[in-house]
Order: structure tokens, then sequence, then C-alpha cells
């Protein structure tokens, strides 16, 4: 018979050895958590601009992008970048681990696509990018920017929300030297060598396409409205976009405006008046062939028999011509004429600046395939 001060004992010594051993199971969980947070490492793979991602069958991501209107081409960046011809492009991730963090999900604009009706845009080169990228481990938002999405347009301000303006993707991997890109650009000869991506900190690869650069900002955005067409035309969408403060007087130069009056038969006309003048102007012969030779380039290019121009190129262009119309002398039966094409010029620049903006705030578009 075991006596009561002995069965104490061996008690006291059940419970401390069953304390003992949950705190080791404890110990060893943590450990054992510890280890896989030391090995996984997050990557963020984000795209800025005017996207849209189509979740394919087992799960992979397809990134697509327009050739968008006053926009620079895309390019990659993260420790080091590259930029990207216009193409069809695949993402590779080795080495991958389980994600141990958790990110507020992406707001994107939803719609619909037919398969057949993405197999021809993703097929066709009037696209401009096509970026495959592996299952990824999530998805989050890097930046959001306020806006209304509706059809038709206008778009009603009341229906305003914080949608993602820059898409993340995200990947657990146990080795930052995973990542690597290859691809074919869309120009024939055209070679784009695979890239090992080198990540830095903070552990981002970017695919951005921006907006170029001008003088100032577009009080109404039209920018930002062009970027978010171009991608809603190329999937054959019905969708507008707005931006705070919701400006009405914005509407009749807004390119969504499906009453917008095509521009580039005025513009046209509008050069080809002023290269008419300054054909019988008299000026410095070498200043007035740059400016002759600066009219036929935007005539060309306004009228698409051409390379089109990108808006800083014009806006130089531009402002070269009204420093030699500045500069000639004018006879005072010519003076009429003379300002009237001057004030025709300072109207086509004026509308330029304003063509340009800082950033761009296109939306970003999650489409379902039907």
């Amino acid at each position: 018979m075991i006596s009561k001060r002995r069965l104490s004992s061996v008690l006291a010594m059940c419970v401390i050895g069953t304390l003992a051993i949950c705190s080791g199971c404890k110990s060893s969980q943590n450990a054992a958590k510890t280890a896989a947070t030391a090995s996984s490492t997050t990557v963020f793979v984000v795209f800025e601009g005017p996207w849209a991602f189509v979740t394919e069958p087992g799960g992979d991501i397809l990134a697509v992008a327009p050739k968008a209107k006053n926009h620079y081409g895309s390019y990659l960046q993260a420790a080091h970048g590259t930029l990207l011809p216009f193409g069809d492009y695949r993402l590779a991730v080795d080495n991958r681990t389980t994600l141990l963090e958790a990110f507020p999900l992406p707001t994107t604009v939803g719609d619909t696509i037919a398969s057949g009706a993405l197999s021809t845009v993703v097929g066709q080169k009037v696209r401009g990018y096509v970026i495959r990228l592996p299952k990824p481990d999530g998805a989050a938002e890097a930046a959001g920017s306020e806006s209304t999405v509706a059809y038709p347009w206008p778009p009603d301000p009341g229906k305003h929300k914080t949608y993602t303006v820059a898409m993340t993707f995200l990947y657990a991997v146990s080795d930052l030297k995973a990542f690597h890109i290859s691809g074919t650009p869309d120009t024939a000869g055209d070679v784009f060598p695979d890239f090992m991506i080198d990540l830095g900190v903070p552990r981002v690869i970017k695919f951005a396409i921006e907006p170029e650069p001008g003088p100032q900002p577009d009080p109404c955005d039209n920018q930002s409205k062009q970027a978010f067409k171009d991608l809603v035309d190329l999937f054959s969408l019905k969708q507008a976009i707005d931006f705070p403060p919701y400006d009405k007087n914005c509407q009749d130069e807004d390119p969504q405006n499906p009453h917008h009056p095509v521009v580039t038969k005025d513009v046209v006309k509008k050069f080809t008046a002023i290269r008419a003048y300054v054909q019988t102007t008299r000026g410095p012969e070498q200043a007035k062939a740059r400016a002759l030779a600066d009219l036929q380039d935007l005539i060309g290019s306004a009228s698409g028999k051409s390379k089109p121009l990108r808006m800083t190129e014009v806006l130089a262009k531009l402002l070269n011509i009204e420093s030699y119309l500045e500069a000639v002398t004018v006879k005072e039966e010519d003076k009429g004429r003379h300002d009237q094409i001057v004030s025709l010029l300072k109207g086509i620049i004026a509308d330029s600046r304003h063509r340009t903006g800082v950033d761009c705030k296109a939306a970003s578009v999650m489409l379902g395939v039907s």
C-alpha cells in the first residue's frame, strides 16, 4: 500500500513532469515557428498603372496592360531595374515556402470577359504587355486612390470608393535570388535576355507604367482617365472613371465623354494653318527650317502617318515654334494674321500642358473569365 505522503509525492512528480513536457512542447513549437519565420521571406510584386488581372484555373495570374497614351512603357524595378519593351513575359519564382504574414486585401474594379475574347487580347500585339505570374500566396494593396467607376458615363460620384491603384501579389520564398523574368518583345528582332532580379530593402519587385511628366499637373486628371479608357477599351469593357472633386467643368474635355470631339482632325488643321503661315514669314533661315520640320513632325504624329510623339516632345516642338514666331519681323499689314496664328499656337500649347499629369490613378481591374 502506498502511503498518503508517498502518493502526494508521486502526484507532485507527475504534475511537474507534465508541466515540463508541455513546456517542452511549447518551446519546440516556438522554435519551429521561429525557424520557419527565419527561413521565409515575403516578397511584394507590385503593379502600378493601368493593369488588368486574370486568375487562371490553376491559380496563376495573367497581368495585361495597354499601350497607354501619354504614358511611358513599363519598367521593372527592384534593387536594380530594366526597361520592358512591349511584349509577353513570364516571372519565375523558385524556393517557395509558407506565407506567415497577412495584409489588407485590394479593392479592384470587377468585370468579366469571355475566354475566347481574352485569348484574342493576349495574342494580339495591339495590347502593350502580358506578364504571367505563378500562383501567389496572397494579394494586397500597395496604394489606393479615391475614384468612381461606373457605366454609363459620367460615373455617379455617389458610388465613389478607394480603389487599388498599386496591386500587389505576395510570394513567400527562402531565397531572395528566387526571382527571374524572361520574355519575348513584340518587335521582330528584339531580344530580351533572361533577367535575374536582385532584391534589396524593401523586398519589392515593381512593374510600373508611369505618365510622362509635364510642367504642371492636370486639374481634371485627363491623363489617368485616358489610361483607364485605354485599359477598358482593350478588353471591350463598358466602364468609366472619375476623380474628386468630380468637377462638371472637366466633362467637356474628358476623353471618356462619348461626345468628346475628335481632337486629331482639329489639331491637324491647326498645325497645317500654322505651317502655311510660317512658310510666308521672314526670319532666320535655320530657325525657320527647324520650325517647319517640327510642324511636319507634329502633323505626322497627330494624323497617325508617322510615329507618335511623346507629350514632352510635342511640348518642346511647340515651344520652339512659338520662339521662332516671337522673333520674326512682321509687317504692319500682317500683324492681324500673325497675332491670330500666335493665339492659335498658344491655345495648343496650353492644351498640351494640361494633358500631362503627375501620377496615374487608373484603378486596377480584376477580370473573371466566362
